[in-house]
Order: structure tokens, then C-alpha cells, then sequence
């Protein structure tokens, strides 16, 4: 498997910014990567990626 996660500031209105967080990964042979993707991967990646954002936020002080 290979992949590459990017993080993006953005600026937003009223002086405020954005992060947008960008994923693409590939794995081979696709036929036995896309159901371990599917079934673990992704729920996997979701509930990292929002643990890893509400701790962001609980650092910088904002509010939710």
C-alpha cells in the first residue's frame, strides 16, 4: 500500500482559517486491497482523523 495525506490552511471570511485534509492511497493487487479498504480502512481512518481534530481544536482553544 502507498499513500499520501496532505494538510491545507486555508483562509476563511471573518479572519478566520480552514483546514482541509486531503487522502489518496492505492494498494495492490485492488481486487484483495479495496475490501480490507472498505470494511476497515476507511471506518479506521475516520475515527482517527476525528479524534485527531477534536484534539486540534481543544489545543488552539476554539470554540465548537
Amino acid at each position: 500500500m502507498e499513500g499520501i495525506w496532505g494538510f491545507h490552511l486555508r483562509s476563511a471570511p471573518g479572519d478566520r482559517t480552514r483546514l482541509v485534509v486531503r487522502t489518496r492511497g492505492r494498494g495492490r493487487p485492488r481486487p484483495l486491497t479495496r475490501p480490507f479498504d472498505m470494511l476497515l480502512g476507511k471506518p479506521a481512518h475516520f475515527v482517527m482523523q476525528t479524534r485527531q481534530f477534536h484534539d486540534l481544536r481543544a489545543r488552539v482553544g476554539a470554540e465548537v
